[in-house]
């Protein structure tokens, strides 16, 4: 089944390289990562063509000129996805190596399901602690829980 991995980044160099070393090394390979790149002024783009030349089977770069925002991207990037599944990445995140198999058994499992959220991982400086972003996620009704809150948890 193949997971269309979508990146919206807009100067986002610093962490950039971390970010899409992330993905390449998933070992679940059944991948596209489409970047899409936002305007950026910081150098961003020469980092995602390295990557890209490196990478061409797997990496679908689209450089914008204007910087449209990241739901302008993301919705680009939906338009071009040729996926089954569609997982959504920042370009200053960084997943572990286990991430895309983990989501690929979540959607391939009994279960009904059109959303997941996974718990994050705080990084303090360059290290990522044992500490999760968040304490509790929801299951279930998502949009009930975020009339009540004004956010999903």
């Amino acid at each position: 089944m193949l997971i269309s991995v979508i990146m919206a980044n807009y100067n986002g160099a610093k962490y950039l390289s971390d970010a899409i070393e992330s993905v390449i090394a998933q070992d679940y390979n059944n991948f596209e990562f489409i970047i899409i790149e936002d305007g950026s002024t910081d150098g961003s783009r020469g980092i995602i063509e390295k990557y890209h030349r490196l990478n061409k089977g797997k990496i679908k770069p689209v450089y914008r000129s204007e910087n449209k925002g990241q739901g302008a991207c993301f919705n680009l990037g939906i338009k071009l996805s040729a996926g089954n599944i569609i997982s959504f990445l920042d370009s200053d995140d960084f997943w572990f190596k286990n991430k895309l198999h983990n989501v690929y058994n979540v959607y391939t499992s009994k279960s009904k399901l059109a959303f997941h959220q996974h718990n994050l991982f705080l990084m303090r400086g360059d290290k990522i602690t044992d500490q999760k972003f968040r304490a509790t996620l929801i299951t279930g009704d998502t949009f009930s829980e975020t009339k009540k809150t004004g956010t999903i948890h």
